[in-house]
């Protein structure tokens, strides 16, 4: 079973698309694995995406409203076994940008990063209640493009990149090329996976040469990448990792 460094096992949720084999090893090593089913409100490549779909922050976990009515099952037991709280949300959803972003916002530290015009308006409000302090970026979708490591942002994101260094955090830049996303000319790096404790655990392997250098930061880190398959690296919408009752992640 998957564990933090303090032995602590996880709940992951994301897309019920993600493939076969990347599915089979993510369910060996995690306590619980949730399938989202897809938002129909949603451009189908990305319709069953976590990080379109989910945003937690602290112990409260955003949803739509539409989405929640089709998916209850699969959210209700991610907040049984977390403990969290549900925000339900209804601010206009779409298959257009930005319509299509009100969740997707990036957590590092005591920063929230994303689109602040068009995010959900429960999303502010609840960061600042958690001492977290929201910043504005040009980058809708902030939550696919950055991986949130400890302190660190690893992203190719220019807007992002500025706004974490203005914020005092650390980049490591990733490539911004050769990540699979069927339906569109590209992925994002955030949407191949998802961070638990030290361990990066990304859908697809990333390319030695083109990612050496990342690997090399991450080590000096203490961080490691985990990848769930020997395929080209996949943007499967990000692998969203909880905490189960009376564990910290």
């Amino acid at each position: 079973m998957f564990c933090t460094p303090n032995r602590k096992p996880v709940l992951a949720a994301v897309s019920c698309a993600m493939p076969a084999n990347a599915l089979a090893e993510l369910k060996r090593l995690c306590a619980e694995v949730v399938l989202l089913p897809p938002d129909p409100l949603l451009s189908a490549p990305v319709a069953s995406h976590a990080d379109m779909l989910l945003f937690s922050i602290g112990d409260t976990l955003v949803v739509h409203r539409s989405y929640y009515s089709l998916a209850s099952c699969e959210i209700d037991t991610i907040l049984c076994c977390t403990g969290f709280h549900l925000v339900l949300t209804d601010c206009p959803r779409g298959s257009g940008y930005p319509l299509d972003v009100a969740l997707n916002a990036l957590l590092c530290g005591r920063y929230l990063f994303g689109r602040l015009d068009v995010l959900a308006p429960e999303i502010p409000p609840l960061a600042k209640e958690n001492g977290i302090t929201p910043v504005h970026i040009r980058q809708g979708y902030a939550g696919c493009s950055g991986l949130t490591a400890g302190n660190v942002i690893l992203t190719a994101d220019p807007s992002l990149t500025k706004a974490a260094l203005t914020c005092g955090i650390n980049v490591i830049p990733v490539p911004d090329k050769n990540i699979l996303l069927p339906g569109y000319d590209h992925g994002f790096f955030g949407g191949c996976g998802g961070v638990c404790g030290d361990e990066i655990l990304l859908c697809g392997t990333p390319n030695p040469a083109e990612y050496a250098a990342p690997i090399h930061s991450l080590a000096l880190l203490g961080k490691s990448i985990l990848p769930l398959s020997d395929a080209p690296l996949l943007d499967c919408g990000g692998i969203k990792f909880f905490p189960l009752k009376n564990h910290t992640l």
